[in-house]
């Protein structure tokens, strides 16, 4: 099957991909925009062929996860692009532009992956696979994204308490001002 998968397609990126066997009934369909597995069987065969599959498709799906879903990405959106209405963070407003970038851009690659890339089907042998940096740009563009959001989260929170917690001078040093009481081993 995988031999002649390879040789239709010849390395070429496949946008759908439809697998089905009728005894048990099963069917894999990966297309570009969605994914689907159907079992009509509730044998165990059935059963196992579904959770065989299910862990194969898993081990393949992008991580981390949560970082794709739109609830998460429209949650930090609407905190990050907001923390600059605080009070304590009004002087730090010229940081916003940088933070509406940001989630503007992290917006965009997710609604790309969830819209147009949903699915990718490689027709290349374990021999050939490409490199480091082309199997893991999705990773590799979510962490960058990750740590500049990080950091930008980071000064602000340093900036807030700042601002909210006054600065008291430390033990250390109040033991160091000379105190006004003569000194008892004097000779």
């Amino acid at each position: 099957m995988s031999t002649e998968f390879w040789e239709v397609h010849r390395g070429r990126n496949v946008t759908e991909v439809k697998i089905s066997t009728y005894e048990p009934y099963i069917t894999v369909e990966l297309h570009q925009k969605w994914a689907r597995i159907y079992v009509s069987s509730s044998s165990s065969l059935a059963s196992g062929l579904f959770h065989k599959i299910d862990l194969i498709l898993c081990k393949c799906e992008r991580k981390p996860r949560f970082l794709y879903q739109y609830w998460w990405v429209w949650g930090c959106s609407v905190v990050i692009t907001n923390i600059f209405l605080l009070p304590p963070m009004k002087p730090y407003s010229d940081l916003s532009v940088w933070a509406y970038a940001l989630v503007s851009s992290w917006i965009i690659y997710a609604v790309f992956i969830n819209l147009w890339r949903f699915s990718l089907i490689h027709s290349i042998y374990h021999e050939d696979s490409p490199s480091f940096i082309r199997r893991n740009i999705d990773a590799i563009v979510i962490s960058v994204v990750s740590a500049l959001i990080g950091a930008v989260v980071g000064v602000v929170v340093t900036k807030i308490i700042d601002r909210v917690l006054p600065n008291s001078p430390t033990s250390s040093t109040a033991s160091q001002q000379p105190s006004n009481q003569p000194n008892k081993f004097k000779d």
